[in-house]
């Protein structure tokens, strides 16, 4: 492939992943997306009854990866339409719904952001619903719950964001019911990820490599 096309063919990949910042409840997308190191993955659960091993309706990446998918649940059933929308995942008390998100493995000082948009709906009105790592993940992450819009029907949007301290090949997170006796009700979900080196470390890489050129030109 020429210059020329490789320039166009990236162009087009990044133009194709900011435009699936169009769909419904994606309202606050990182402005990362599309860039180098990114991954985008979009549920609307299409395929809502048959919800395990569902791939992402949308996705996109720079990394040459496959999209994420919903590896497992435990207490969740789907609708077909609940509350003016379609394709709705139900989650019983206690219930759960797990993402695996495949990413490219890196080395130190490589490390991963992860931004999530969930739509939600709680009979109580309460917000009672979280988007927290999977049991099986690592340990080494932070983060927490960033952001919150009323939507109309009663719906919810939520952000959360974290922070590993790695860049591993795969990332295990879930959206758990918290609440004690309702059922928690999801319609969307949409997942950003991007590799993050420390700048501290590519500083002192950077020097280094400097430090190399300027001893290579005084011989």
């Amino acid at each position: 492939m020429s210059n020329r096309n490789w320039k166009i063919a990236v162009t087009l990949g990044i133009l194709a992943l900011q435009a699936a910042a169009a769909f419904a409840d994606d309202l606050h997308p990182p402005p990362w997306r599309g860039a180098p190191n990114t991954t985008f993955n979009h549920w609307t659960f299409d395929n809502a009854i048959n919800h395990n091993d569902a791939t992402a309706d949308q996705w996109g990446n720079t990394l040459g990866v496959g999209p994420g998918t919903i590896s497992s649940a435990g207490g969740a059933t789907g609708l077909l339409t609940f509350e003016g929308r379609t394709n709705v995942i139900r989650i019983a008390p206690g219930g759960w719904i797990m993402f695996l998100l495949p990413n490219k493995q890196m080395p130190p000082p490589w490390k991963k952001e992860i931004y999530v948009q969930v739509t939600s709906f709680v009979d109580d009105g309460d917000n009672d619903v979280t988007f927290e790592p999977d049991p099986q993940q690592p340990p080494g992450v932070t983060g927490s719950h960033t952001g919150h819009e009323d939507l109309a029907g009663g719906w919810d949007w939520d952000r959360f964001e974290f922070q590993l301290d790695r860049q591993p090949a795969f990332e295990f997170f879930r959206i758990r019911n918290l609440t004690t006796g309702t059922d928690v009700y999801i319609d969307q979900v949409v997942i950003d990820t991007r590799c993050v080196p420390e700048p501290a470390s590519l500083a002192a890489l950077g020097l280094g490599i400097l430090m190399i050129a300027s001893r290579r030109r005084q011989r």
